[in-house]
C-alpha cells in the first residue's frame, strides 16, 4: 500500500470509530484513547494524521462536502426528486450527520463550516427552491426532511432506500398541492 493509501486508510478507519462512539457517547465525553482503542490503532497513528478529535470532524465534514459536490454536479438540481433521491443517499454514505444533528455543541461546529464554505454547495444548488419561496417553508422542509433521515439511520436503514425517497417526495409534493 501506498503511503497516500496508507493515510487515507487510516484516517477512514479513525473517523469511522469516531462515528461509532458518536451513537454511545455525547460529543463531549469522547476522548482520543477510546477513538484510538475502538479504531484498533495506535496513538501515534492518531495523532499522525490528526492533530484533534475536531480535526477528525473538519475532515469528516470536508470528505461529505466534496463527495456531495461531485454527486450534485452530474444531477438535474432543478428536479425535487432527484434532490429527493441525492438526501437519502447521503445519509446513507454519511450517516454519522444524524448523530452529529442531536448533539449541540457539534450542530454548531457544522453550521460553521458550512458558513464557512457555503458558496461551493450554493452555487450547485441554487435554483433547488423558488426563489419566491418563503423562507419558513424552506426551513420546515428542511428539518422535515433532516429528521426522517436521522430516523433512517439510527433505524439502521430499516426501510429501503426508495421507500425513504418515495415518503419524502410525497409529503413534499402533499405540501406543494
Amino acid at each position: 500500500m501506498k503511503r497516500a493509501e496508507q493515510v487515507a486508510h487510516s484516517r477512514k478507519i479513525i473517523a469511522d470509530a469516531l462515528f461509532r462512539l458518536f451513537k454511545k457517547y455525547d460529543y463531549e465525553k469522547i476522548t482520543v484513547s477510546q477513538i484510538t482503542a475502538e479504531a484498533g490503532v495506535a496513538r501515534n497513528t492518531f495523532y499522525r494524521n490528526f492533530s484533534s478529535i475536531e480535526d477528525i470532524l473538519i475532515y469528516m465534514f470536508e470528505t461529505s462536502v466534496d463527495d456531495a459536490l461531485k454527486t450534485l454536479m452530474a444531477h438535474d438540481n432543478s428536479n425535487s426528486r432527484v434532490m429527493v433521491e441525492w438526501r437519502v443517499n447521503f445519509a446513507r454514505q454519511h450517516p454519522y450527520f444524524a448523530y452529529i444533528h442531536n448533539q449541540p455543541k457539534l450542530w454548531l461546529m457544522v453550521e460553521q463550516y458550512c458558513q464557512e464554505n457555503q458558496s461551493r454547495i450554493c452555487d450547485l444548488l441554487e435554483g433547488t427552491h423558488n426563489s419566491t419561496a418563503d423562507p419558513f417553508d424552506i426551513i420546515f422542509e428542511q428539518a422535515g426532511i433532516n429528521a426522517v433521515l436521522a430516523h433512517w439511520v439510527q433505524s439502521n436503514f430499516e426501510r429501503e432506500e426508495q421507500a425513504v425517497v418515495d415518503f419524502i417526495y410525497s409529503k413534499l409534493r402533499a405540501d406543494k398541492g
